[in-house]
C-alpha cells in the first residue's frame, strides 16, 4: 500500500492506526491512502525503527511494515 491506494485494505490499515492518537491523530478512516495515512504510516514506521527520511519505501506499507502491523494486530485487538 502506497500513498494513492484505496479500498478496504486501506479501511483496515487506518482503524488500526487510529487505534493510536499518537500515531494518527486525524483518526479519519476513508479508504484513501492520502496525506493523514502517509503521516501516520511514517510514525509508525518510525516508533519501530523500520524507516525514516531519505530510506527508501519510507511511507509506504511494504514488507517489513506488513509484519510489523501483522504482529501487533493481536496485541492491539
Amino acid at each position: 500500500l502506497v500513498r494513492g491506494s484505496f479500498g478496504a485494505e486501506v479501511s483496515a490499515l487506518q482503524k488500526f492506526l487510529k487505534k493510536d492518537p499518537a500515531l494518527y491523530p486525524e483518526g479519519i478512516v476513508n479508504g484513501n491512502f492520502g496525506p493523514a495515512t502517509l503521516r501516520a504510516v511514517k510514525r509508525l514506521q518510525e516508533k519501530y525503527n523500520l524507516a525514516k527520511t531519505g530510506v527508501p519505501g519510507y511511507g509506504d506499507i511494504g514488507p517489513k511494515t506488513r509484519a510489523l502491523l501483522n504482529s501487533l494486530v493481536g496485541i492491539n485487538e
